[in-house]
């Protein structure tokens, strides 16, 4: 009998995200992963193109990252290195604050070294940084409805909030 009537349309949920105080105080919380959560924060980057990131693309001297390349899942699970999700290759800035972090990260590694490691300098787990480090972290900072996405969602509205023109943050 409902055969032809249409869905009502769902209401998208509100896109959450953190002030600067509530994203220092979750970096705080992932304790060694302190430096992704801010920079994650701080540049909008999605979780494969921060796993993917290799200290040769980083660029201290102009403050900028150089993102061309993303993990993802391949169908049994595996990490599988292809280009982002746009498929287009892209150079983010990064906060001054985040050089000293930066430089002790690439200190004493070589070029092709992935920026950010798991531990025994294996690439980035989503699943095992969420249950392990960002999960508990977020309980910790009495953070709720928070996901690794927000993080993408706090740089939108860090840089609203410093006049960058609406324009230039979604584009």
């Amino acid at each position: 009998p409902a055969i032809g009537v249409p869905l009502p349309r769902t209401k998208s949920k509100e896109k959450k995200a953190l002030t600067f105080k509530q994203l220092r105080a979750l970096a705080t919380e992932c304790g060694e992963y302190q430096a992704l959560v801010l920079f994650a924060g701080t540049t909008g980057l999605r979780w494969g193109e921060l796993a993917a990131l290799q200290c040769k693309d980083v660029s201290i001297l102009n403050r900028s990252v150089f993102v061309g390349k993303a993990y993802s899942t391949g169908m049994l699970g595996e990490k599988v290195l292809g280009q982002t999700k746009t498929h287009q290759n892209r150079t983010v800035p990064f906060p001054r604050e985040l050089i000293p972090v930066l430089t002790g990260l690439i200190e004493n590694k070589s070029a092709e070294a992935h920026l950010f490691q798991m531990p025994g300098r294996g690439v980035m787990d989503y699943n095992n940084f969420m249950t392990r480090i960002f999960k508990p972290a977020l309980d910790r900072a009495g953070l709720v409805d928070v996901s690794f996405h927000t993080l993408r969602h706090t740089t939108a509205s860090l840089l609203i909030s410093e006049g960058t023109p609406i324009t230039t943050v979604s584009g």
